[in-house]
């Protein structure tokens, strides 16, 4: 299975627990993380670290909720997609 990443050039994760493949909890605390780090005044009223700690851990929340299965899929707040999809 694989994690997409709606943008373009943006490399898939293959999720699960052989060589080359990562968990899925990996792959979201990775996204969740660029999220946080690239979010602006758009997403934050506040720019430091707390605010972005607070917005990196509700996107793990809602994406680990959204995505359990092949054909889910999971709108990030800053409007990238994402989608489990069994093969590419």
């Amino acid at each position: 299975m694989y994690l997409r990443v709606h943008l373009k050039d943006a490399d898939p994760y293959e999720i699960g627990e052989g060589i080359g493949q990562v968990p899925l909890v990996f792959a979201i605390a990775q996204e969740a993380d660029c999220i946080a780090a690239d979010a602006g005044s758009d997403l934050l009223a506040d720019p430091g670290e707390q605010a972005r700690e607070e917005l990196r851990q509700r996107v793990i929340r809602e994406m680990t909720a959204a995505l359990v299965r092949a054909g889910d899929g999971y709108r990030a707040p800053d409007g990238v997609r994402y989608s489990l999809v069994e093969s590419l």
